[in-house]
């Protein structure tokens, strides 16, 4: 038996083998390169991180790293005319 690993676009659904297709898909999408794609899933994937240890440690030094990480995450997506659809 052979198992194969599909990739499918979150936007339109599109399928393929390959990885950088579907990433490519996927910014095509937004509007943005396959670079600006990555630099924002890396912002979110940071908020999300965030908000994760001012759940379990809330402090003055974790609120501000999670506020500056939500600020930084709604400015790209304001730059960049993301919208939560």
């Amino acid at each position: 038996m052979e198992m194969y690993q599909v990739y499918v676009c979150e936007c339109c659904g599109k399928e393929s083998l390959s990885h950088d297709t579907i990433e490519e898909c996927e910014a095509s999408h937004m509007g943005l390169t396959v670079a600006e794609k990555r630099a924002w899933d890396a912002l979110k994937s940071a908020a999300k991180h965030f908000g994760s240890v001012v759940s379990t440690t809330n402090n003055e030094r974790t609120r501000a790293a999670y506020d500056n990480a939500i600020k930084r995450l709604i400015s790209f997506e304001q730059l960049h005319g993301i919208s939560k659809n």
